[in-house]
């Protein structure tokens, strides 16, 4: 079972990233494992979530129009772009 993580706000006045890649579980380099999946695997008893699909709903006022963290998510809103 997968999981989706929907994420109000994003923005740099959050994290330098836009969005917090240790509290989302994912690093995001390209062919790399991702640490809760690599956790997961072999561990009968993980109970955290398996993120599958992480959503981003708006980007902060304070960011301008930055959105470099948005290779992190899924998908977003017309409101973001």
């Amino acid at each position: 079972m997968h999981d989706v993580l929907v994420i109000r706000n994003i923005g740099k006045d959050i994290n330098g990233t836009c969005i917090d890649t240790n509290l989302i579980g994912r690093k995001g380099v390209w062919g790399g494992c991702e640490p809760e999946k690599e956790y997961a695997v072999g561990h009968d008893n993980f109970k955290g979530p398996l993120i599958k699909h992480v959503v981003a709903l708006y980007l902060t006022d304070k960011n301008h129009g930055n959105a470099i963290g948005i290779g992190q998510v899924d998908i977003i809103t017309k409101k973001i772009t």
